[in-house]
């Protein structure tokens, strides 16, 4: 039995704010969907994955971190990270070394060729950029990580709740 349609209302002041943001949110994750097809479709030609292409760029930026961490920062599962180092491992990008103070641990670290992989990746991250943020002045990006700064904390705020 279909739902009753509620009363066409004129729109306020209000409503079409409500719209609004509602609309930002579709938006949003729209946008971020598209954007995760692109990446994927580019990098697909150069032999890696997004969550892969992650993890070497979060190693760049501090190397030795353990996988627990990895996936902290990621924002991933720790079974997810850990099939993603093993494949990059696999294939030469990283290597785990143990922890002496806790055998429990593994540290990741890039190999010589996964800094080649980590330049290859910048390349192809910068070039979509560019073509993503085509028409954008560069305080619309700030002004846009800023909105999204906010956003992304309240929402963390919301999942410790």
């Amino acid at each position: 039995m279909p739902l009753p349609s509620p009363p066409c209302q004129p729109a306020t002041a209000e409503s079409l704010d409500e719209q609004q943001a509602l609309k930002l949110g579709f938006a949003i994750n729209d946008a971020a969907r598209l954007r995760r097809q692109v990446f994927d479709d580019a990098l697909r030609p150069v032999g890696f994955t997004t969550a892969q292409a992650s993890v070497l760029r979060h190693l760049s930026q501090r190397d030795g971190l353990s996988q627990s961490a990895l996936a902290q920062q990621l924002e991933l599962g720790k079974v997810a990270v850990g099939e993603c180092v093993e494949r990059l491992s696999s294939a030469g990008l990283v290597e785990k070394r143990g922890s002496a103070a806790d055998r429990r641990i593994w540290a990741v670290f890039l190999t010589p060729a996964g800094r080649h992989a980590v330049v290859t990746l910048r390349g192809v991250a910068l070039g979509l950029n560019a073509r993503i943020l085509a028409g954008l002045e560069p305080a619309d990006v700030r002004a846009g990580l800023r909105i999204l700064g906010l956003i992304k904390a309240n929402l963390q705020a919301l999942t410790r709740n």
